[in-house]
């Protein structure tokens, strides 16, 4: 029973996780930032999901986005 319980903890470390938050960018506008952690989570996962949080207005990248560690980041402002 142990070894299953490890199994499944270790299974929720390396699944996908997309996560915003409401930040202010460095002029002062609000953002978004979004990570799209766990090795199986790939960028296309963070513009979808800006996409989602901005619909029809759109969005622009307000800072290049990167990945490191199995995490990437992408800051977005919504277009008005």
């Amino acid at each position: 029973m142990m070894a299953r319980g490890m199994v499944i903890a270790l299974l929720a470390m390396l699944g996908a996780c997309t996560t915003a938050r409401e930040i202010y960018l460095p002029n002062g506008s609000q953002g978004h930032d979004i990570r799209c952690d766990g090795i199986g989570n790939k960028m296309e996962n963070c513009y979808q999901r800006a996409g989602e949080i901005c619909g029809s207005k759109g969005y622009d990248i307000a800072t290049p986005q990167g990945a490191y560690s199995g995490m990437h980041s992408l800051f977005i402002k919504c277009k008005e």
